[in-house]
């Protein structure tokens, strides 16, 4: 849980007396190697005993987010992030001597499935899946959720609705592939991989990226994707960072705007800015009633310019674009056009050079 805005800023500036100016650590690109064993175990907790969060096969790519040499690593693999035994883990230098263990999947259901973002119910599409298709099956979630391959694309899958069919005989090399970041704006970039501190809206101090474990009891903070968009509609791209916080995978984004000579970041719950649009809108929901989607404002602190929205006023819900009252059924045609817009493009972070 998060400490008091009190405490929070109180522990900034003990950061900033007692630690050492340092650069953010950087994530590792690494791989499943279970040796005699084809799959390993993605852990709640750095124990043996610790719950599974599921099960991964040999030459699985993952994020080491943690020192690999150390006995447990805290890594990513795919939007799973969780603990590994170091040993089962190769961070060398030649990934092509890892083994690959990969099953073949055929989708199952006459009606098809969907190919999902994240391993949870509400979580994004990223494509349709029909009956009968071939997915190359990397792992298994421990709510059953196959973590699979197709056509470049790697995503989640119910476990129901997919046959297993033995080994792959020629099995794909998938990785993390690292996306060019030269373009990112230079200060964006100085945050990322030089240690730079930037303006954090939370506890109003100058903190870095590695420094905000502190503010979480410890917990590990990771940020497995990026995307770059407009949200605030200023004409300058933001770059949003998807955070995560212990096992947390949807705890919220960090939203770095570079303003004059200043980089501000803002965090934001996952249900304050969710569903991204290729345009910068998002959704937002703070109850059952109370929703909508429209762009951000930034100026030293996050907030919300709602396009359309629902209310719960005086014990009647009601309906808002721009600002003015519309009828019920306007509002959900706004919705259906909004979900309908494409979604934003996320990409792997590989904090290294």
């Amino acid at each position: 849980m998060k400490k008091t805005m009190l405490l929070l800023t109180a522990a900034l500036c003990l950061l900033t007396l007692l630690l050492p100016y340092r650069a953010c650590a950087a994530v590792q690109t690494a791989y499943v190697n279970g040796g005699d064993a084809d799959r390993v175990h993605l852990r709640a907790a750095p124990s043996t005993e610790a719950d599974s969060l599921g099960l991964y096969f040999t030459g699985v790519p993952l994020l080491c987010h943690t020192d690999p040499s150390a006995e447990w690593v805290y890594v990513t693999i795919g939007q799973a992030n969780g603990y590994m035994m170091s040993r089962y883990v190769y961070s060398g230098p030649e990934p092509e001597t890892v083994p690959i263990v990969q099953y073949k999947g055929y989708v199952s259901t006459s009606g098809g499935t969907a190919l999902y973002a994240a391993p949870a119910a509400e979580a994004d599409t990223i494509t349709a899946l029909k009956d009968g298709m071939l997915l190359i099956v990397l792992g298994e979630t421990a709510d059953h959720r196959y973590y699979v391959y197709r056509d470049g694309l790697c995503g989640y899958v119910p476990a129901a609705a997919v046959t297993l069919e033995g080994r792959v005989e020629e099995p794909v090399r998938c990785g993390y592939a690292a996306p060019e970041l030269r373009t990112l704006e230079p200060r964006f970039d100085a945050v990322l991989f030089e240690g730079e501190r930037f303006w954090h809206d939370q506890v109003s101090a100058y903190v870095t990226l590695s420094e905000l474990s502190a503010l979480y009891d410890g917990q590990p903070v990771a940020f497995p994707v990026y995307t770059c968009l407009d949200v605030d509609r200023d004409g300058d791209e933001e770059l949003v960072l998807w955070q995560t916080v212990g096992m947390d995978e949807y705890f919220g984004f960090l939203v770095l705007d570079a303003a004059d000579s200043t980089v501000y970041g803002y965090e934001v719950g996952y249900r304050g800015m969710n569903e991204l649009k290729a345009d910068g809108t998002f959704s937002f929901s703070s109850s059952a009633f109370e929703s909508g989607f429209g762009y951000a404002r930034l100026d030293g602190r996050f907030g919300i310019i709602a396009v359309a929205e629902s209310c719960y006023d005086e014990e009647e819900i009601r309906y808002y674009r721009n600002g003015e009252a519309i009828p019920e059924e306007v509002f959900r045609v706004l919705l259906e056009e909004q979900s309908n817009k494409p979604s934003a493009s996320w990409y792997p972070l590989v904090l290294a050079r």
